[in-house]
Order: C-alpha cells, then structure tokens, then sequence
C-alpha cells in the first residue's frame, strides 16, 4: 500500500459519509469493481454533496496514482472551505 492508494480510499469514506452510509459499488464482485474503475467509471455524486466537496472525493480517484491529490492539499481545500 501507498498512500496513493491511501488517498483512493479516502476518497471512498468521504463518498460514504456524504451519501449516508450506502455501499459503493453495490451487489458487484471484486473483479466486477475493477473493471469498472480501470474503464472510467466513477461513483456520481451523492445527493446533497457539495460540489467542492464531490470535487475533492474525485481527485481522490484519478487512475494514475502520481495524479491524486495529497493529504495536505485536502487538509488546504476542507481548511479553505470551513472559512467561506
């Protein structure tokens, strides 16, 4: 593990807590999941997400790892957003 593939897995939990718990990737297999993602696909936006907020989830999830946000510039982006 790296914590590129730390970031992809935050951006998860911050996708299940604006969606209130539902399950990503729902009745899918392991197999089924990673073709999805390795072919684009990406969990929509939660109703009710903001979209700053879904727009930090989903660079949370670029393909290449070297691409993904870090944890300081998220700690920036959430810091930025509690003073608006």
């Amino acid at each position: 593990f790296t914590s590129q593939s730390d970031i992809w897995s935050y951006g998860i939990l911050l996708w299940e807590l604006f969606s209130y718990g539902c399950q990503p990737y729902p009745q899918r297999s392991e197999d089924e999941i990673l073709g999805l993602v390795e072919g684009g696909f990406r969990l929509d936006c939660p109703k009710g997400c903001p979209t700053s907020m879904y727009d930090i989830i989903t660079s949370c999830w670029d393909i290449l790892p070297q691409n993904r946000t870090t944890f300081e510039k998220i700690k920036q982006l959430l810091s930025n957003a509690t003073i608006d």
